[in-house]
């Protein structure tokens, strides 16, 4: 059964490419708010309403220009 695997794929045909991981939209808003790491930033962002995060997207906006 080995043998199949080294004789019978090409060399080039035996690795896969690495997964990239998602890029999850708003994760850097909630973490830079609240303080959070990535995975608490994921379910924050499960609970939190679109009316909050834009909440939170001014609140940083205004905190940033002073």
């Amino acid at each position: 059964q080995y043998d199949f695997l080294l004789y019978g794929l090409s060399k080039k045909k035996r690795f896969a490419p690495w997964m990239k991981a998602k890029k999850i939209k708003n994760i850097d808003i909630v973490k830079e708010y609240f303080g959070y790491s990535n995975e608490k930033a994921k379910v924050a962002l499960e609970i939190l309403s679109e009316n909050q995060l834009n909440d939170i997207k001014i609140t940083l906006s205004k905190v940033g220009k002073k």
